[in-house]
């Protein structure tokens, strides 16, 4: 079939629309923090990687390497505006440094994937570089155990009410029978002095992520942990 003047006028719109580049994305990694828990048996250390000025429907991808290249740990979520994502290492399992290296990639219609690479340095020397030397951790003897039973939980904490300035954060009880359940309030990234399942939400809170952290555990019986967030707080 000859090929006319007006099928070319109709072809050549979309042919250049699909040439366009797509923008770029707007957003990036607002801030990273690191928290270590030197609880036995496993040391974790917790990364919460802080998204700002997300658009509609982004998917983002966080991956942290190990002292050799290897993937530690993956956490993917899809949100919009402002967000924080966990991320929990086994230190003691994983070739784990002081110098964490990461990729975030955001992923959204009508942009560019955008692809950010850092580090994050942290202050624990109970996870540094004697794990990328090629030393064994100080507990790998523990390690060679076989790996110890869950604790038993019938019920995780929901959330009772929102975080919002001037009013209480509230959260249910985790049921778990004979183990022992720990709260703790992380806003912005940081733990704040309170203790049980209640949050007394400052002004100095608002705009920051408001996060339950639980741990269940019981002697004999490898920990637990669930972290319930409550959103920014408003």
């Amino acid at each position: 079939m000859a090929l006319t003047l007006a099928t070319l006028l109709a072809v050549l719109p979309f042919q250049r629309a699909s040439a366009d580049p797509l923008p770029p994305y707007p957003s990036a990694i607002d801030h990273v923090w690191t928290y270590f828990d030197p609880s036995p048996p496993h040391h974790v250390l917790s990364m919460n990687f802080g998204v700002k000025d997300a658009v509609a429907s982004t998917t983002v991808r966080v991956e942290v390497f190990d002292c050799f290249g290897g993937v530690a740990g993956v956490t993917e979520m899809t949100g919009s505006g402002t967000f924080s994502m966990w991320i929990e290492l086994y230190a003691n399992r994983k070739k784990v440094g002081a110098i964490i290296p990461f990729r975030a990639t955001f992923m959204a219609a009508g942009y560019a994937t955008d692809v950010v690479e850092g580090d994050v340095s942290h202050m624990f020397p109970e996870v540094g570089e004697a794990n990328c030397a090629g030393n064994p951790p100080a507990d790998s003897d523990e390690l060679a155990q076989p790996d110890e039973p869950g604790v038993t939980v019938r019920a995780w904490s929901k959330k009772r009410s929102a975080a919002r300035v001037g009013g209480t954060a509230r959260a249910s009880r985790t049921v778990a029978p004979g183990a022992q359940v720990r709260y703790r309030w992380i806003v912005g990234g940081r733990s704040v002095p309170a203790s049980g399942r209640r949050l007394a939400v400052t002004k100095a809170m608002r705009g920051k992520s408001v996060v339950l952290k639980i741990v269940v555990s019981r002697e004999g019986f490898e920990s637990r942990t669930k972290r319930l967030s409550f959103g920014v707080a408003r």
